[in-house]
């Protein structure tokens, strides 16, 4: 295991100290996740890749193809935690260097726990950080977004959703909510910055999610 200092983009991360990163899909204790029921079988998913802990926050990242993320996404929706979150980005994810290697991940799981929840919890910031259980899927070359299948018991989020957050964080009466909307919106617009024919692909990508959470989200409502 190697020590490394991570402040990860969208990932709830108050840097109070030293991050932990561990390369592979090594399985993980069940009694590390009590807090979060049956969460560990998507934790401990093959398809995983690495890991990252810092302060109780934790992100666990994975590759694999669109059978492979369904996968992953009916085990994470078998966690027994209210608000379950999946978010489709554009593609690809953000290449990280993960102890001396470049990876790029497909999809990625994020949880809150320990000192980062506890500290967040006592103040306002939990206005702009997600503190339930959150699943990442990034429309890359081995996605296709027509075939994924999301469980209907999670709350289906796309980008525009990420930024209302931050930008209504902005208007907060608490400056430390307004700084913190600040540095999240930068980096996401830092992130999914483009230049043309890349731009091109942004836009179609932003289209085609936006019309299948629309399709989603109207087929959960006429099953009700």
């Amino acid at each position: 295991m190697k020590i490394a200092l991570v402040c990860l983009l969208l990932v709830p991360t108050i840097c109070f100290a030293a991050a932990t990163s561990e390369e592979g899909n090594k399985p993980l204790s069940a009694a590390n996740y009590t807090d979060w029921p049956n969460l560990v079988d998507a934790i401990n998913d093959e398809s995983r890749v690495f890991q990252f802990w810092v302060n109780g926050n934790e992100s666990f990242h994975y590759q694999g193809d669109t059978a492979t993320a369904n996968r992953v996404l009916r085990e994470f929706a078998e966690t027994n935690y209210p608000g379950l979150q999946v978010v489709l980005l554009p593609g690809p994810a953000t290449t990280m260097d993960v102890l001396g290697k470049k990876v790029t991940t497909d999809y990625r799981i994020n949880i809150m726990g320990g000192i980062a929840r506890a500290a967040i919890g006592r103040g306002n910031l939990k206005r702009v950080y997600f503190l339930q259980p959150t699943m990442t899927i990034y429309l890359t070359d081995n996605i296709e977004l027509s075939s994924l299948k999301i469980p209907q018991n999670v709350e289906l989020l796309q980008l525009h959703d990420l930024e209302t957050r931050f930008q209504k964080g902005l208007e907060d009466d608490d400056q430390e909510v307004q700084k913190t909307a600040q540095r999240l919106l930068d980096q996401l617009n830092k992130e999914f910055q483009r230049q043309g024919n890349d731009y091109k692909k942004l836009e179609e990508q932003l289209a085609q999610i936006e019309s299948f959470v629309k399709k989603q989200n109207s087929s959960i409502a006429s099953e009700k």
